[in-house]
């Protein structure tokens, strides 16, 4: 009987023994750490939106990078017509978001689109003259700013409101942080404007 209980607990050290003895299989925690499913922002690219129609391949709805002119809109609907008449449309011209350029085709009355459009860059130039003395860039109006060439009623707009939201500018270079703004329309602003109320 004693033999029997040695025996037994012999045979249970073994098995006790084996199972500590065992290595524990190592557990991933790769698994368990969730995928990743942040994106980098994508760059903001100042577009603006034009509407061309008339005398072109394909009128349309077209995107183009600001600053841009309106010859860049008519490239991207496709070009002109051969019947289409270059002259009545200013394609030196600046566009600017909402815009609709109308091509007229050679001897067709001109239409009230291109007139708009044409006109509106015209009147620009006879009423908007730059300004003769320099403008404090926290301090003028949307009209005001429009007589600095290459700024338009909507990029006067989007300065006028950058500034209400962030405050006065610090320098004439923070105009680069308004959309529709890039170094060669900040260079030509700096020859008509002064910040004279530095941020806070």
């Amino acid at each position: 009987m004693k033999r029997a209980v040695v025996l037994v607990a012999v045979v249970l050290a073994i098995l006790i023994g084996a199972f500590h003895g065992r290595p524990n299989a190592p557990i991933s925690v790769a698994s368990l750490a969730p995928a990743s499913t942040e994106r980098p922002p994508p760059p903001r690219v100042a577009d603006a939106l034009v509407y061309v129609v008339g005398a072109v391949r394909h009128p349309g709805l077209y995107h183009v990078r600001l600053p841009a002119r309106a010859a860049a809109a008519l490239a991207a609907a496709g070009g002109l017509l051969p019947d289409a008449d270059p002259a009545g449309v200013n394609l030196a011209a600046y566009v600017d978001d909402g815009d609709q350029i109308t091509v007229p085709a050679i001897g067709a009355p001109q239409p009230r689109g291109a007139k708009r459009h044409r006109g509106r860059h015209a009147r620009h130039a006879r009423k908007h003259r730059p300004p003769a003395a320099l403008l404090d860039l926290n301090a003028a109006s949307v009209e005001q700013l429009q007589t600095i060439p290459g700024i338009g009623a909507g990029l006067a707009g989007r300065i006028v409101a950058f500034r209400e939201a962030n405050g006065p500018f610090a320098s004439i270079d923070e105009l680069a942080d308004v959309a529709g703004m890039n170094d060669r329309l900040v260079a030509t602003a700096s020859q008509y404007l002064t910040a004279n109320a530095a941020r806070r």
